[in-house]
C-alpha cells in the first residue's frame, strides 16, 4: 500500500495527493493567474504599526480581545536572506501574544 489511499497524480506538476487536495497544495501552476496588485500602502491599514519591537507589540495587544493582530516591521530586520523584515503579532484565545516572522 502507498502512503495515500486513493491518491491522484496531478497531470500538470506531478504531485501525488488526494484528489480534493490538488488545488489547495499551492504547488500546481495550472490555471494560476498572478496575484492581484494592491495599490495601497501598508501605512493606510490600521493593523500596520510600522517599526515596533515584540515587547511594545505585546503591551499594545495585552488589553485587546482575542484575535486582534498587528503587522509590524521588526527593528532588527531580517536575520536570514529568506526572511522578511515583517512580523505578525496576534492575541490568542489563551491570552498569549504570539509573534510570528513572516
Amino acid at each position: 500500500k502507498g502512503k495515500i489511499h486513493q491518491g491522484y497524480r496531478c497531470k500538470c506538476c506531478e504531485i501525488i495527493v488526494h484528489k480534493g487536495c490538488i488545488s489547495s497544495t499551492g504547488r500546481c501552476k495550472q490555471n494560476q493567474s498572478p496575484p492581484p496588485v494592491c495599490d495601497r500602502l501598508l501605512s493606510e491599514f490600521n493593523w500596520f504599526v510600522g517599526s515596533m519591537d515584540r515587547d511594545a507589540a505585546t503591551h499594545k495587544l495585552e488589553k485587546k480581545k482575542s484575535g486582534t493582530y498587528l503587522l509590524r516591521v521588526r527593528p532588527q530586520g531580517a536575520s536570514n536572506s529568506y526572511e522578511t523584515i515583517y512580523a505578525l503579532s496576534l492575541k490568542t484565545d489563551s491570552k498569549v501574544i504570539k509573534h510570528m516572522k513572516i
